[in-house]
C-alpha cells in the first residue's frame, strides 16, 4: 500500500487541528490509541475537547493507517503551506543528517517529497536504498568462534565440555571451530532496523525493499534488544563503508520510540527533542569550524557540551550536600578560566514584545550560570523566525557580578547544502561570539 497524502496531517510544533477536520474527522475511532501513546510515554499530542493539538516534539506518530508528521516551528513562517512542509521536511533532515553523521542525498529528498511521503519514510527510504548498495557486493562478514556438539569432528575438541554433555553419544563431538560468517553484531544490529521498519513503513516501495533485505539477512540473528550488540561492533577499513548506514541504524535504535503499553498494531511514535537537536548542532557547528568562528580571545578554549567534569552546584543544604547543579549546554574554557558560557534555547522569539520575549526565568539562569562559573560572558541563543531579522537583539549588564548577557539569533531554515549559506552562518556565529572591549 503505497502512502496515501489523504492518510498524512502536518502540523508544526504547538499548531492545532480540528475534529472536524476533513483529514482528521475520518479517523476519530483511533483516538484511543493517541491516549494511549501518551501514557506510554511522555505527551506527544494534547486531545483536546474541540482539537487535537501537536506539542515539543518533533517526527512521526503513526496510528493505524493515519500520519501526524510534527515538523519544528521556525519553519512555519514566510512561505506558502507545501514550501513550509518541503522545507521543514528537508531542514530536519539536514539537521539530523549533520549531528548525527547519516547519509542524505538531495536527489532522495525531492523524490520522496514527489510522493507525498513524510520525513519518517524518507529516511526509511534513504536507509534500505543505500543497505541494498551495500549488500550488492555482499554482506561483510568476520571469522567468529563457534562452540557446538556435531556429529562430525572439526576445530578444537572441547574434552571436558564433550564428556559432560556427551556420556553416552559416541557419535557426537563437542568442538570449538571458526567460522567466516554474516552473522556479527554489526549485521544483527542492521537486521534489527530492517525487521522493525518492515512493519512500520506505510509506503509500498520500502515495504517491498525491506522484505529482500530481510529475506538476504536470514543467515543473521534477529535480537530482541540491540542495544546488548552496539557498543561490541569495531569499524576497521574492511567495514568503514558500513559507517555511515549504522550511523541510520542506530538513530532508529536510540531515537525517542514510543508504543502502545498494549502493544497495539501500527500504533508508535518516532519523535525528537528539538531542544537537543538545537543545542547539539550549535555545539557541533562551532566545533568543526572553530578556526573561522572563534574570535581570538577563544582560541585557546576547549568547548564542552554539558559534560559532567564542568557540572557545579549553585548551592548546598544544611548537611553540606551539593544541590541545584548547573549544567549550561556550552562552556568555553581555557585551563581553568570560563571565558564564554552559551545556552541555547529553542523558544521563538518576538521583537515586537518587551524584551524580545526572552523570559525572566531564562535570565535568571543566565545570571547563576555567571556567578557560579565566574563568567563575565553569556550568551542566549535562538533560532531565529519570521520578523526576527537581526543576529543580535539584545545586550544586558549584571553590574553586581560585572558579567554582559547577549540575546542572539541564529538563522537555521537556510538550505544547508549550499556552501554560501555555510559561510553565512560561520560569519553570524563568529559575529555572536565577538566579544566589544
Amino acid at each position: 500500500m503505497n502512502m496515501n497524502y489523504n492518510k498524512t496531517i502536518q502540523l508544526f510544533e504547538y499548531e492545532s487541528i480540528s475534529y472536524d477536520n476533513i483529514k482528521l474527522k475520518p479517523f476519530s475511532h483511533i483516538l484511543n490509541l493517541i491516549e494511549e501513546l501518551n501514557e506510554s510515554g511522555s505527551e506527544l499530542l494534547s486531545l483536546n475537547r474541540k482539537e487535537l493539538r501537536a506539542k515539543q516534539m518533533v517526527g512521526l506518530i503513526q496510528i493505524k493507517e493515519l500520519s501526524i508528521e510534527i515538523l519544528p516551528k521556525m519553519y512555519k513562517e514566510g512561505m506558502t503551506n507545501a514550501e513550509q512542509v518541503n522545507n521543514a521536511q528537508r531542514n530536519l533532515l539536514y539537521l539530523l543528517h549533520y549531528c548525527y553523521d547519516i547519509p542524505i542525498y538531495e536527489s532522495e529528498i525531492a523524490l520522496m517529497q514527489a510522493r507525498k511521503s513524510n520525513w519518517f519514510e524518507i529516511l526509511t527510504f534513504i536507509f534500505s536504498k543505500k543497505l541494498m548498495d551495500i549488500f550488492k557486493k555482499g554482506a561483510h562478514k568476520q571469522y567468529i568462534s563457534i562452540e557446538e556438539n556435531i556429529p562430525l569432528f572439526k576445530g578444537k575438541w572441547m574434552i571436558q565440555k564433550h564428556f559432560r554433555i556427551n556420556p553416552f553419544q559416541k557419535h557426537r563431538f563437542y568442538v570449538n571451530y571458526d567460522e567466516f560468517s554474516p552473522d556479527i553484531p554489526l549485521n544483527q544490529a542492521l537486521r534489527f532496523v530492517t525487521n522493525k521498519l518492515k512493519f512500520q513503513s506505510y509506503d509500498s516501495e520500502n515495504r517491498k525493499n525491506l522484505r529482500i533485505l530481510d529475506q538476504q539477512m536470514e543467515e543473521v540473528t534477529l535480537l530482541a534488544d540491540p542495544a546488548l550488540v552496539l557498543n561490541n561492533i569495531v569499524f576497521t577499513r574492511l567495514n568503514e563503508n558500513y559507517r555511515p548506514i549504522f550511523n541510520l541504524a542506530k538513530l532508529f535504535i536510540e531515537g525517542n520510540v514510543v508504543e502502545t503499553s498494549t502493544g497495539s498494531d501500527g500504533a508508535y511514535a518516532f519523535v525528537f527533542d528539538m531542544n537537543m537537536l538545537f543545542e547539539r548542532f550549535i555545539a557541533r557547528f562551532i566545533k568543526e569550524n572553530r578556526d573561522a568562528i572563534l574570535p581570538e580571545y577563544l582560541k585557546n578554549c576547549n568547548i564542552y557540551t554539558q559534560a559532567v567534569t564542568n557540572r557545579r552546584a549553585f548551592a548546598k543544604n544544611l548537611d553540606g550536600k551539593n544541590v541545584f547543579n548547573l549544567k549550561p549546554d556550552i562552556i568555553f574554557k581555557e585551563r581553568d578560566s570560563v571565558k564564554l558560557i552559551i545556552d541555547t534555547k529553542y523558544k521563538l522569539l518576538n521583537k515586537t514584545e518587551r524584551k524580545v520575549g526572552v523570559s525572566i526565568s531564562d535570565m535568571y539562569q543566565m545570571a547563576a550560570y555567571a556567578s557560579r562559573y565566574e563568567c563575565s560572558n553569556v550568551i542566549l541563543l535562538y533560532p531565529r523566525t519570521a520578523g526576527v531579522n537581526d543576529s543580535i537583539l539584545e545586550e544586558y549588564e549584571l553590574e553586581k557580578i560585572n558579567c554582559k548577557i547577549k540575546i542572539a539569533t541564529v538563522d537555521l531554515r537556510i538550505d544547508f547544502k549550499d556552501s554560501t549559506n555555510k559561510s553565512k552562518l560561520i560569519n553570524e556565529l563568529s559575529e555572536i561570539l565577538q566579544k566589544e572591549v
